[in-house]
């Protein structure tokens, strides 16, 4: 009966992921280095729990000379240079 095993699951799924994030919290709180930090990715289905260093933010960057945007079909000019998602 695969009905009556929805609630169990319901429950487990958010109890993982109120503790993982709550862990992340913990370490917002207490002002830990951003290195500290980590992603995590989870299928409770087959039992795999990974956790993984966040990827460092895309710095935008001026268009080399000659060079095209691949969305946009023109050159880009980043203001300012070196700026992140990250420094708002």
């Amino acid at each position: 009966m695969i009905a009556g095993n929805i609630i169990p699951a319901i429950a487990t799924s958010t109890a993982f992921i109120v503790g993982a994030n709550g862990m992340e919290i913990f370490k917002l709180l207490a002002k830990t280095d951003i290195s500290k930090r980590r992603n995590c990715w989870c299928n409770l289905a087959i039992n795999i729990i990974m956790f993984s260093k966040p990827a460092s933010a895309i710095k935008n960057k001026d268009s080399a000379e000659g060079e095209v945007h691949p969305i946009m079909n023109e050159s880009v000019k980043a203001y300012p240079t070196d700026f992140t998602v990250w420094d708002f």
